[in-house]
């Protein structure tokens, strides 16, 4: 069996063990293998996807492959739970093809809708304690677990109470921003970055150019997102995505 006609069994969690870890590897050898995939999993998303902004990035992106001729022509297997949902969402498509390049082709998207979109909280690492110690330890526990309960008033008061770990600049950040505070999630981000090397480094510089756009100032966006974007990292797509649209 060919590995383009295993992507349903592996979607539904059918492949196990060996035949698993052989269809991942050869994901990892085959570029247009894995992008199949991808498109197998954005057709599942599509069939059940209500918000608009979020067809619209999917078009954005679907646009960007035909141009380049990504897709090539190879046939997309369906899985047969997803059958008559397929047919439903091609008929809809090819309705929507008429006004797909109006879509396209509209202004930017304003900051607002552009941090809609794409704003969405880490969660907290808890680091789970055996038995009843105390410390420091205990107090970043707190502070997370306060964090995760959305109370970022009461998790902030901890957090402000030992500044030396980097995970407390981080998860102070993403907390101001739930509350609204972007210029001190910003001064928090910044802390991270000053460091450099460090792992919050990626998800700070996506954060903080996040902020950059909630108030108003894509310039210092498009810095930040520029310098994330040559990374390579998990936030390209996103990225470059936003700096092609986002309002100057």
């Amino acid at each position: 069996m060919k590995y383009s006609e295993m992507i349903p069994a592996y979607l539904d969690g059918e492949l196990e063990g060996a035949e698993k870890q052989a269809f991942e590897d050869a994901m990892k050898r085959d570029d247009l293998l894995r992008k199949e995939v991808q498109l197998h999993q954005e057709v599942d998303a599509a069939l059940s996807e209500t918000d608009v902004i979020n067809l619209r990035t999917k078009l954005h992106r679907a646009h960007d492959r035909m141009e380049r001729g990504d897709e090539e022509t190879r046939i997309l297997r369906m899985r047969p739970r997803r059958a008559i949902g397929a047919v439903a969402a091609v008929a809809a498509l090819l309705i929507a093809s008429a006004w797909v390049f109006t879509l396209l082709n509209q202004p930017s998207m304003s900051p607002d809708e552009i941090y809609a979109m794409y704003y969405q909280p880490d969660d907290a690492v808890m680091v789970m304690r055996s038995g009843e110690q105390s410390g420091e330890g205990d107090q970043l526990a707190e502070a997370l677990r306060r964090y995760e309960q959305a109370d970022y008033e009461g998790a902030l008061q901890l957090f402000k109470e030992d500044k030396s770990s980097l995970m407390v600049h981080f998860y102070s950040g993403l907390a101001y921003m739930e509350i609204e505070m972007f210029h001190e999630a910003i001064r928090s981000f910044q802390t991270i970055l000053d460091d450099q090397q460090n792992l919050f480094m990626e998800q700070a510089q996506w954060y903080q150019g996040l902020c950059y756009i909630k108030i108003g100032q894509p310039e210092k966006a498009r810095v930040v997102f520029k310098e994330l974007a040559a990374s390579n990292g998990p936030y390209k797509a996103k990225v470059d995505f936003i700096l092609k649209n986002l309002k100057k």
